[in-house]
């Protein structure tokens, strides 16, 4: 589907040239319909808890927060993966250290924020800083992505 809209053959025997392909569009492709289904699930995750509603209520957002979570990391796992294929170990240790690193400052800024404008509020405000930092990355990567790894790929 990407390569037919940049015009790029597909060779299904021999395999693609992955550094003519813009393998960022494709990766990310769908990221906004699933930040928008994302801001959805998390501001209603934080309402229902303020609202102390039924236990299963709570557990079905989870749910779809979880799911999102996880189809993102798979996605942008294995777009890292394919832009660092000599040295996707430590590409990989780079993610993880990442996202446990922002994990952390989120939860350390989290008891303030919920303390302060409550549970649904705070949860609002997550999915809204989330859904503009993640669209603007989104959109860099799609703009930027292939310049900046042909760049690096020069320099090496």
């Amino acid at each position: 589907m990407t390569a037919k809209k940049h015009n790029l053959p597909v060779d299904c025997v021999s395999g693609d040239d992955v550094r003519k392909f813009p393998i960022e569009v494709a990766r990310s492709r769908g990221c906004y319909i699933l930040n928008i289904l994302s801001v959805g699930a998390l501001t209603s995750y934080g309402w229902v808890i303020h609202r102390h509603v039924h236990q299963s209520v709570p557990l079905i957002f989870q749910l779809f927060v979880g799911a999102k979570c996880t189809i993102v990391l798979q996605l942008f796992s294995t777009l890292i993966f394919d832009i660092f294929p000599e040295n996707h170990g430590s590409a990989a240790a780079a993610n993880d250290i990442m996202r446990c690193l922002l994990s952390a400052a989120l939860v350390a800024v989290k008891q303030k924020f919920d303390e302060s404008i409550g549970k649904g509020w705070m949860f609002t405000l997550i999915g809204l800083v989330g859904a503009l930092s993640s669209i603007m990355a989104v959109w860099m990567l799609r703009r930027n992505g292939r310049m900046w790894r042909m760049k690096r790929e020069k320099t090496t």
